[in-house]
This record gives C-alpha cells, sequence and structure tokens, in this order.
C-alpha cells in the first residue's frame, strides 16, 4: 500500500514539475532565442549559425529553468502591507505557486496548525513506536505496522476528509474499550494517558459533528 501511495504521489508532482519546467525552458529559451537572432542578423551571420548557438545556450537555460519549475504549485501564505502583499503575489504567481492571504492577527494560529498537521503528529508516531515496543512487538514488525496505518490514514483523509476518514473505538462510540485503553495508557504513560483521554474526546466530537 506505501509503495502504491508513494508511486501515485510521485507520478502525480513528476507531471506537475515536468509541465512548468517544459512551459520555463521554452519561454525564456525563445526569448533569448529572439535577442540573439537580431543581434547575429545585424552582425551578417547566417541562420545556421544562429540555430547552433541557440542551440548550444539550451544546457543553461534548463539549468537556470529546473529550480523555477520544482517552485511550481507549491502554497504561500502571504501577509503585509495590501501593496507589498498585491506585488509578491504576482511575482509568487509568475513561478507557478499558489498563494493565500493570511490576515496579520491570525498568522500565529496559521504556524500552530502546521505544528498540528507536521511536527505533532511525528511526536504521536513516536508515542505509538514506544507503545509497540513496550507491548513485546518486534521493532521490525512495529515499522511495518507504522507506515502500513500512517499511509492509510493520509490516503483516507486526502480522499474523504477527517470526519469520514476517522475510525476506532471513540469514532464507534465504544466505551468499554476506551475506558480500558485508557487505563493501560495511563499506567503505562501518564503524560500519553492524558493525551489519549483528550483526543479520544475530540475524535468522538469530529465523528459527531464534523469539528473537532
Amino acid at each position: 500500500m506505501t509503495g502504491r501511495f508513494d508511486r501515485y504521489l510521485l507520478s502525480q508532482l513528476l507531471m506537475l514539475f515536468g509541465f512548468f519546467a517544459l512551459v520555463l525552458v521554452l519561454v525564456y529559451w525563445v526569448n533569448r532565442a529572439v535577442v540573439l537572432f537580431d543581434q547575429l542578423i545585424a552582425n551578417g551571420q547566417s541562420a545556421a549559425v544562429f540555430l547552433e548557438i541557440t542551440i548550444l545556450t539550451l544546457p543553461n537555460v534548463i539549468r537556470i529553468d529546473l529550480p523555477i519549475a520544482a517552485f511550481a504549485g507549491t502554497p504561500c501564505g502571504v501577509e503585509g502591507d495590501a501593496m507589498a502583499v498585491d506585488l509578491i503575489e504576482q511575482v509568487l504567481a509568475s513561478i507557478g505557486a499558489a498563494t493565500f492571504r493570511i490576515p496579520a492577527d491570525k498568522k500565529p494560529l496559521y504556524h500552530a496548525a502546521a505544528v498540528f498537521s507536521n511536527n505533532f503528529a511525528t511526536v504521536l508516531q513516536a508515542i505509538a513506536r514506544e507503545a509497540w515496543q513496550d507491548a513485546g512487538v518486534p521493532d521490525e514488525i512495529a515499522e511495518k505496522l507504522n507506515a502500513s496505518l500512517l499511509t492509510a490514514t493520509v490516503e483516507n483523509v486526502t480522499a474523504l476528509g477527517p470526519q469520514a476518514a476517522l475510525t476506532g473505538p471513540a469514532a464507534r462510540g465504544d466505551t468499554d474499550v476506551l475506558r480500558a485503553q485508557a487505563q493501560a495508557v495511563t499506567a503505562w504513560n501518564p503524560q500519553a494517558g492524558h493525551l489519549y483521554d483528550t483526543f479520544s474526546e475530540m475524535a468522538r466530537r469530529l465523528k459527531e459533528t464534523g469539528s473537532a
């Protein structure tokens, strides 16, 4: 499952990168070629010389444009003075970035959301790995479990959204299982037990209302 997801994601990124790379190379190359053509013709050079020199400049054009093409499709949040924001949006859009505006007073919350989505998700994987280890699961099996569950979660949340993708005892309303697991986790690691109780309540609310 992990391999299929990785190949799908890689194929989509490569298609986007290839498209923008081709467009940027062609635009920049044609622009350079027009200027070069004027200079060579003015100096009495033939079209064959123009074609040869133009082809020789292609590797340098690719070297310049490929890093820009890799930026295409990158989400970029912008905030600040209205005139400056208008200008930076035009610059970022010209290299294919997907811009969006963030109110100044919401910027700390915006960055905190990224912490929840990324950094805290990593901490939760560490807790899961440690719990599996103390439960007697071999490391190589724990790695496979972790990869399989994490990949399935990413696929389901991306395709269905958090509410529909959520499974587990809290989503089912299975209070007996929640109670037993909470006691086991608290006995193992009190801080993790507190997190388990908090996340279980948020998971129940998410499944019922669509909001954590």
